[in-house]
């Protein structure tokens, strides 16, 4: 079985809306450290043909650099979501369906410092996003 896979980019905001992922400021990989941040993940995320009409769970975190969760006010800066590819009529064999998510992350004060936001599904990591604030 093929795995599951995510194309990830780190941005000021995204949407997602119609099938399409709309992205603005993207790309970044460090922040000035003196002010309250927002930002967010563009994610594209692949599911092979045999793995359709299945609940597929997806998190996003933000780790620190000694890979634990971020807390701010108590709260762990995390993003969750459920979701299920319906295999479309005409699909072949081995292709390959996509669906994005846009998670946006509002007043994030952040210490100096590595980070990186790393996106798992079904509880495996699939991609990772580093940056620094300085």
């Amino acid at each position: 079985m093929t795995p599951v896979s995510a194309t990830v980019v780190l941005c000021d905001a995204a949407q997602s809306a119609d099938g399409k992922l709309y992205l603005m400021g993207g790309g970044w990989t460090r922040i000035a450290a003196d002010a309250t941040a927002n930002m967010a993940l563009g994610i594209i995320v692949h599911v092979p043909f045999d793995m359709s009409n299945q609940q597929l769970p997806l998190i996003a975190e933000l780790l620190d650099d000694d890979g634990r969760t971020v807390n701010i006010n108590g709260s762990e800066v995390k993003a969750e979501a459920q979701f299920e590819m319906g295999r479309p009529a005409g699909l072949k064999q081995g292709e390959q369906m996509s669906t994005p998510f846009a998670m946006n992350f509002r007043g994030l004060d952040l210490p100096p410092g590595g980070y990186v936001f790393e996106v798992s599904i079904q509880g495996e990591p699939v991609a990772r996003c580093p940056f620094r604030v300085a």
